[in-house]
């Protein structure tokens, strides 16, 4: 567990990974970044078909962890609770256009 910030892998279900991501200690950005990095390296993920980040971080923090699994997965998408769905940032798949909601 980081420090400053925490991820945990909530499910794994046919190449989907949903992800639960969470502040730790009061810090900045120059701070957490590195620590967020640090605690999705951690977890080892292999890659697939869509990851799904859910709870709280910072526009510089959600674009650190997602510019990571990027590499990984073929889409990445990102809870939005104003309209309580997730909703597709970063894709290289044609089966998930970016805003799609899932």
């Amino acid at each position: 567990m980081g420090k400053f910030f925490e991820v945990k892998k909530v499910s794994e279900i046919g190449g989907v990974v949903e992800l639960c991501l969470s502040f730790g200690v009061a810090s900045e950005n120059p701070q957490i970044i590195p620590d967020a990095i640090e605690a999705i390296r951690a977890l080892n993920l292999s890659g697939g078909t869509l990851v799904k980040m859910n709870g709280p971080s910072s526009v510089p923090v959600g674009m650190a962890l997602a510019h990571e699994v990027a590499h990984l997965f073929a889409a990445v998408a990102c809870f939005d609770p104003k309209i309580n769905s997730y909703v597709v940032c970063i894709s290289n798949d044609p089966q998930f256009q970016l805003g799609q909601q899932l």
